[in-house]
C-alpha cells in the first residue's frame, strides 16, 4: 500500500472537521496518534496548546525533554501515578492545556515489568522469567483502567471548566493480515495482540502520522523534509477515526492548537 500525496483518496485530499469552529468550544480531546517510528507523532503533539511532556526511557526513543516543551521523563508507574494525581489536586490543570504522554509502548513495557514484579511477590514465585497465571490478563486490565483514568481528565467538573485539559498519547503502528482477508490493516502497537485490537477504542480520536509517499507503515522514516499527513478516519486498511469531530479527516498535518480548544484564551 502506498500513502502518497498525490493520492486522490482520503490520504491525500485535505478535508475540513465535521466541527465548526464555535462548535469545538469548551471541547477537550482524547487523543491517540500512531505511525512509523521517525513519523513525526510527537512534534504534531506538541503543537497541541500549552502541552506537558512526560515520557518513560526507551532505548530508541527520547531520553530528554524535546522542543523545549515543559516536562518530565518517569522511571515508575508511581511518578505516572503523581502526574495524574498533579492534574487532579496539584493544580496543573490550570497551568497546561495539553498532557502528552509520549511512548505507549514503553509505558505499558514499564507497567508490565512492576506489576509482574509484584505479582511474583504475591504468590511467592522463584521463577524470574514466567508469570504466575493470570497474571497479564490482570495486568492488562489494570493498564487499562490506568488509561481510563488519563482519559477522564478529559472531563471538567468546575463551572469555569478550568480543569480541563486534551490528553494525547502516542504509539508506533504495526502492519497486519487482515483475518477477513481484505488486505493488510495498519493499527496502534500497543502491547499484545489483545491490546492492539481493543484499546484503540479507550479513545475518541486515533490519528495515522505517515511520511507522506511511504510504501507501508513498516517502512522506515525517509527523514527531515519530507512531508507528513494526518489521518483520522478509516482508509485502505488504516484503522483511524475521530468520534468528536475536531480534526481534518486527511491531508497534510495540521497545528493541533489551530483546532484544539484553548481554554487560556
Amino acid at each position: 500500500m502506498k500513502l502518497d500525496k498525490d493520492d486522490k483518496g482520503a490520504a491525500g485530499k485535505k478535508s475540513e472537521p465535521m466541527l465548526g469552529r464555535d462548535d469545538r468550544k469548551d471541547t477537550f480531546a482524547d487523543i491517540l496518534l500512531f505511525g512509523p517510528s521517525g513519523a513525526g507523532k510527537t512534534t504534531l503533539a506538541s503543537t497541541a496548546p500549552r502541552p506537558l511532556y512526560v515520557a518513560s526511557p526507551d532505548p530508541t526513543g527520547h531520553k530528554a525533554i524535546p522542543y523545549k516543551t515543559p516536562g518530565e521523563i518517569i522511571a515508575s508507574i508511581e511518578e505516572m501515578r503523581d502526574v495524574y494525581a498533579k492534574f487532579t489536586k496539584g493544580g496543573y490543570q490550570r497551568e497546561f492545556n495539553t498532557l502528552l504522554i509520549d511512548g505507549l509502548p514503553f509505558l505499558y513495557e514499564l507497567f508490565e515489568y512492576e506489576m509482574g514484579i509484584e505479582f511474583k511477590e504475591k504468590k511467592g514465585s522463584t521463577d524470574k522469567d514466567m508469570l504466575p497465571i493470570g497474571a497479564y490478563g490482570k495486568i492488562m486490565k489494570q493498564f487499562r483502567e490506568l488509561l481510563r483514568a488519563f482519559v477522564g481528565l478529559t472531563m471538567p467538573k468546575d463551572e469555569d471548566r478550568m480543569d480541563g485539559i486534551h490528553v494525547i498519547f502516542t504509539a508506533l503502528s504495526e502492519r497486519i493480515e487482515s483475518k477477513e482477508d481484505t488486505g493488510m490493516l495498519i493499527r496502534p502497537r500497543i502491547g499484545s495482540d489483545k491490546m492492539n485490537q481493543r484499546f484503540p477504542s479507550l479513545f475518541s480520536i486515533t490519528g495515522y502520522v505517515y511520511p507522506l509517499g511511504s510504501k507501508s507503515a513498516a517502512e522506515k522514516d525517509p527523514g527531515p523534509g519530507t512531508d507528513r499527513g494526518l489521518l483520522v478516519t478509516p482508509w485502505k486498511g488504516v484503522e483511524a477515526k475521530d468520534r468528536l469531530g475536531l480534526l481534518p479527516l486527511s491531508g497534510p498535518v495540521p497545528k493541533l492548537s489551530d483546532y484544539l480548544f484553548d481554554k487560556f484564551k
